[in-house]
């Protein structure tokens, strides 16, 4: 009898658990017995699962592995067996650091270890030498000491953690596509150790109100994100960035954009709601490949009729704005094929374009 895939992931997911391994614990770890291991592994489930030897095999050979959601605080050895896996789930468990059985699986590329306690890395994860996707949010991380990290990631996700400031090896990761430090407590941010990336997450990040000029240096860039940090100026430099397609400046405090803003000729997403615009800034008029703006919850009582230059804006947000009738029926008349959203308070679902 062959075992759907949601019972295969179910017994995989018993089988590495704590409560499991005791079965396996006094096996040899070593490769010559690992036939071994897997027959006598084979022998003791088959009286409480009904599958074939066939099916154990596709186990080993598993690519995937969920071990999420657990309690886990250690990850017992047994997971050596899996010699193929490519990706590793071990997120909202207890592990007060990365378990060393992890640095075995030579063919992991994506490892997941979000919501845990870990305080410190050490270099259980250099010697990954296929890992590309790393992703260590929501936990107690203070720094990140030098060869750490291996060299071929290129998503890394930092998020929620208590780091001060960028890590420094970030800065010889060549392929770094997508990086997330958002909600970390930074004293300083040197963002030159990260110009390679695409995709930049720094909400709630900022050490003070204010980004600096060099943000013009990151040209590789499609989506900055620099929500929710009180931000009361952005620099001109901003304009610099070529290839930006998505960018949130939502939930802070400017009332004015740069007009080099209208420079970035690839803009699709702009989220603005929350500040405290009193007029419609002008250089918006200029982005003629967006589709999505949201001005929500500014003061804005007047749009001007360059508005109607957005031939391809299909979203736009201006609920809780003082903005008479006349205004509405003059953008509803500049917009005709828009979805526009003046009255009604319409929480706003923004999906992320990084992989993370």
């Amino acid at each position: 009898m062959k075992l759907i895939s949601s019972e295969i992931e179910a017994f995989k997911a018993l089988l590495f658990s704590p409560k499991t391994y005791e079965l396996a614990i006094e096996m040899s770890k070593s490769a010559i017995h690992l036939q071994r291991i897997i027959t006598e592994m084979s022998q003791r489930f088959q009286r409480a699962f009904p599958f074939s030897n066939d099916t154990f095999q596709e186990i080993v050979r598993s690519q995937h592995l969920d071990l999420s959601h657990q309690s886990l605080e250690t990850l017992q050895s047994a997971v050596e067996v899996l010699e193929n896996l490519q990706s590793l789930d071990l997120s909202y468990n207890q592990f007060s650091y990365v378990p060393t059985v992890v640095n075995k699986l030579a063919y992991l590329t994506s490892l997941d270890l979000s919501s845990n306690r870990i305080q410190h890395l050490s270099q259980e994860l250099n010697g990954l030498s296929a890992l590309q996707v790393l992703k260590m949010r929501n936990n107690r991380l203070t720094s990140l000491p030098k060869d750490t990290l291996p060299a071929t990631l290129t998503h890394l996700d930092l998020s929620n953690n208590v780091l001060e400031h960028i890590p420094s090896q970030l800065a010889e990761i060549g392929n770094l596509v997508s990086l997330n430090i958002a909600h970390n407590p930074f004293t300083h941010l040197d963002l030159s150790l990260v110009q390679q990336v695409k995709y930049l997450q720094l909400n709630r990040s900022l050490p003070l109100p204010q980004l600096s000029p060099t943000i013009g240096q990151f040209t590789h860039l499609k989506e900055l994100n620099l929500a929710f940090n009180r931000l009361q100026r952005i620099p001109r430099e901003v304009g610099n960035l070529s290839r930006l397609e998505t960018l949130h400046l939502e939930q802070n405090e400017l009332v004015s954009l740069p007009d080099t803003l209208g420079q970035l000729r690839h803009l699709d997403s702009l989220y603005l709601h929350g500040n405290q615009f009193t007029s419609f800034p002008i250089a918006i008029t200029q982005l003629h490949q967006l589709t999505e703006l949201t001005l929500l919850g500014n003061q804005i009582t007047t749009i001007p009729t360059q508005i109607g230059q957005l031939k391809q804006l299909k979203r736009f947000t201006l609920q809780r704005n003082p903005l008479s009738p006349e205004e509405i029926h003059k953008v509803r008349t500049f917009l005709p094929h828009c979805k526009i959203y003046f009255l009604c308070y319409l929480p706003i679902k923004i999906k992320p374009k990084t992989l993370l």
